[in-house]
């Protein structure tokens, strides 16, 4: 096996697979890895070419007990590490996978092998192989020809292996190897089949009666240029039902799932096209030095440029963001836009992984005083971005990157300006004193003039009285006639003054300050500024980071943002701060993360609200498509809370005993008060927690499940999310909702309380868990309904 020049491929497969390896063993697959980048000729003893579904197919020893599956096709430079488990499954693995080329999009894939491409395999049927027992005369009597009759018996384990079968069995042996499969005794199979075949009659099957193709209407040609494998095509074809279509997840390609999900929902074939495929082009069968430059192959087949780089991919396996991005995502990070520009989509659809990718890649640009500023109002989001750049740039890269909050950079901004920002807290005292001095009463709440300030006088720079009176407040339920506006507008100069002479401020008064201070001065040299999560971001802030931007220009600044993620009070409209977005905003639609059960739960709660698109346009509704699927998230009801907390911990123990690390397992609740509640109960039980904070970062180093606020874990992602307590005092709070202003204000409480549990769903990757005792979460009875 000549590895002279040797270019190392890694999959999503085996990344996927690595994930699941036990630390020592990730250990010990890195050093037998190591073998591909040194100077040897040969792989020596440690590798052997095997039989498998495919060709050019060899294993490559971790241990006694570990093998890796690699392909080298035509005993060339390139080889491919497809798959790694135990030496059984693992060869199992390479007896029902191809990793080709494939023919109309110029892509490799992986998906199973199907019926027409026989195995050869001498070897004896495992145990587990779910037709073993079918003897030559059950072949026979079932009709099945005896090409098929070994591959059947050693191949098939799950009703997904069977599905190729489809077109080539009649109707009654299909159905009874499935009702095998499913559990069904061969003798009482063959009873099945002898029933079925009596009672089934002709006209039943004919075509007119038959339950239309889910694709039915789109050609052979066009599913061929969206990914599907031609000898997958007759496949493809006989799915008729939603369930039949998730079963295929396990047999095609994912770049030919996620086109056929997408046709599902609707989008056209030439939409599909132009989002995945645009600048894909067919090559040479066997050219995979060409087909591995093509966009749709770099989203599941990454170049491994040495050692360390693959050291790197090993300590993080699950983190595929790193190597492997979608064509959509690559154009999106890789374009030049002349101007401001946004991309908006649901919670998982990619969003920050662009943010992370164009900032690498807008460093190459950078003048030699010049740096890229990335930025979110969330603590934990921002501290996620600088880890995940640590993790993909050069030191030269990371040096003309600087990820810093926006509040951080606003207090940089006014220190230098002779101020010294106070948040609500300390910053009340003068509110009060102003209330006191102006002789208000108590007409109005502390907390309603303060909203004022924010949401009507700094949201919109009013600085005299005269624009105050004519000041639209919009989203404001309170209405204000002139006499009530001159009483607050007093309390304002007084609140102003006093700050001015104690060289104080507040954050919003700061950015629009800030924002006077940087336009048209070049304080800080920016190329670029991304920002992250940006419908938190009120209008003072836009118009701080337009300012820091400078004029209008190539690249100038680039936003992500989710109305429907949106948590905090206050919103703004880009345009009207300044920031003319045009045509430069793209919406993205495929969900990497969340299953579509769960998307589609979060979304329910969310449904019988309006969302913008961060620029004062309605977006109807969501167009996100999941990519995978799953079980819907869990409803759980007890009497007393005790139980329900028991019931938790009993379920987070059995899956951290399936072999989900206790870091991808995380409990979610409003308040850090039940955080520290939450840790004391699970210490006393043996379970070792980490509590995150804006103090304490999430760091897959640390075992122990995830304890944390809803707000804390913006940008993050679990196999598995806890959220207890949803009682209906809980969640929506009794609390804010008896002191609200009016129904207009409940109803605005009543929003961002639903958009804050659709963030924490929407943080798993798998499986939610929903609990409460007493009376339930109105939010509760809308996932029921």
């Amino acid at each position: 096996m000549n590895k002279e020049h040797l270019q190392v491929v890694t999959g999503t497969e085996f990344a996927k697979a690595s994930a699941k390896l036990p630390k020592d063993i990730r250990a010990k697959l890195s050093k037998a890895t190591s073998s591909l980048f040194n100077d040897v000729g040969s792989f020596g003893t440690h590798q052997e070419k095997i039989q498998a579904a495919d060709d050019d197919i060899y294993s490559l020893r971790v241990d006694d007990d570990y093998r890796i599956i690699m392909k080298q096709p035509n005993g060339g430079n390139v080889v491919f590490l497809l798959y790694v488990d135990k030496h059984d499954d693992a060869y199992a693995w390479a007896k029902k996978h191809c990793t080709r080329i494939n023919a109309s999009t110029g892509g490799i894939q992986t998906s199973v092998a199907m019926a027409p491409n026989i195995v050869r395999d001498n070897g004896r049927a495992k145990p587990n192989a779910k037709l073993s027992a079918l003897t030559d005369d059950n072949m026979r009597i079932l009709g099945i020809p005896p090409k098929y009759w070994e591959q059947l018996r050693t191949q098939i384990f799950t009703p997904n292996h069977l599905m190729g079968y489809k077109k080539i069995l009649s109707y009654e042996a299909y159905s009874t190897l499935e009702e095998m499969i499913n559990g069904l005794p061969v003798d009482e199979a063959m009873v099945l089949f002898s029933e079925i075949s009596q009672t089934i009659e002709v006209e039943d099957l004919t075509p007119e009666d038959e339950i239309p193709g889910l694709f039915a209407t789109i050609s052979d040609e066009d599913l061929l240029s969206l990914g599907v494998p031609n000898q997958q095509l007759n496949l493809v074809r006989s799915v008729k039902i939603e369930k039949e279509l998730i079963n295929l997840a396990s047999v095609l390609p994912e770049d030919a799932m996620q086109s056929l999900y997408a046709l599902r929902d609707g989008e056209s074939v030439d939409a599909i096209k132009k989002l995945t495929y645009t600048d894909s082009t067919p090559v040479d069968n066997d050219d995979y030095t060409a087909a591995l430059k093509n966009p749709i192959t770099k989203s599941q087949f990454a170049s491994i440029e040495d050692e360390e780089a693959m050291k790197a991919l090993l300590e993080y396996p699950a983190a595929q963001w790193r190597a492997y991005l979608h064509p959509s995502q690559r154009r999106l990070i890789e374009r030049h836009y002349g101007g401001p520009a946004r991309i908006i989509g649901g919670a998982g659809t990619g969003k920050t992984v662009v943010i992370v990718h164009r900032a690498r890649y807008l460093t190459q640009f950078c003048g030699d005083d010049e740096k890229v500023l990335v930025t979110s109002f969330n603590k934990s989001l921002v501290a996620d971005i600088e880890e995940r750049l640590s993790t993909i740039c050069s030191s030269r890269e990371l040096q003309k990157i600087e990820v810093i909050t926006v509040d951080k950079k606003t207090y940089e901004i006014t220190k230098k300006l002779g101020y010294a920002i106070k948040y609500d807290r300390d910053i009340k005292p003068v509110w009060e004193y102003a209330i006191r001095v102006s002789g208000i009463g108590s007409k109005f709440t502390l907390e309603f003039i303060m909203d004022e300030w924010i949401h009507v006088i700094q949201a919109q720079q009013i600085k005299t009285k005269e624009n105050y009176y004519k000041a639209q407040r919009t989203g404001r339920s309170k209405r204000l006639d002139q006499a009530s506006r001159e009483q607050l507008w007093k309390v304002f100069e007084i609140y102003q003054t006093r700050c001015k002479e104690q060289k104080i401020i507040d954050t919003d008064w700061a950015q629009n300050m800030c924002a006077e201070a940087c336009l048209g001065k070049k304080l800080y040299r920016y190329y670029s500024i991304l920002v992250d999560e940006c419908q938190d971001l009120r209008a003072p802030a836009y118009r701080m980071l337009r300012a820091l931007a400078g004029d209008q220009r190539q690249d100038d600044i680039f936003f992500s943002g989710d109305a429907r993620q949106r948590i905090y009070k206050g919103r703004a409209s880009l345009s009207q701060c300044g920031i003319m977005i045009n045509n430069r905003s793209n919406t993205v639609k495929l969900n990497y993360r969340t299953t579509a059960e769960i998307y589609d739960a979060a979304m329910k709660i969310q449904q019988e609200y309006q969302y913008d698109d961060l620029d004062g346009k309605t977006v109807e509704h969501d167009l996100c498509t999941c990519i995978f699927h799953g079980e819907r998230p869990t409803i759980n009801e007890y009497t007393y809370e005790n139980a329900e907390w028991n019931s938790l911990v009993e379920d987070i123990q059995k899956k951290i005993k399936s072999g989900i690390p206790s870091q991808e397992i995380c409990i979610l609740v409003k308040t850090n008060r039940l955080v520290g509640e939450c840790a004391n109960r699970l210490m006393a039980k043996g379970i070792q927690c980490l509590q995150l904070s804006n103090q304490q970062n999430d760091d897959l180093s640390i075992s122990g499940v995830r304890l944390a606020t809803m707000h804390r874990v913006k940008g993050m992602e679990y196999a598995c999310v806890y959220i207890p307590f949803m009682t209906s005092d809980y969640m929506p709070s009794r609390r804010e909702l008896v002191n609200a202003e009016d129904e207009d204000a409940k109803q605005e409480i009543l929003l961002e309380e639903a958009n804050l549990l659709s963030v924490a769903m929407t943080r798993a990757k798998r499986y939610v868990w929903l609990s409460y005792s007493g009376t339930p979460s109105q939010y509760i009875d809308k996932l029921r309904a």
